[in-house]
């Protein structure tokens, strides 16, 4: 469990923060 727990948090923190607003501001920079 801890060893899927740790690559998920990893993952979920950064996929979290890239869907936030500062994701259309990356799109547009895009």
């Amino acid at each position: 469990e801890p060893r899927m727990r740790s690559p998920e948090n990893r993952e979920f923190p950064t996929r979290e923060i890239h869907r936030s607003p500062p994701v259309q501001n990356e799109q547009k920079a895009l």
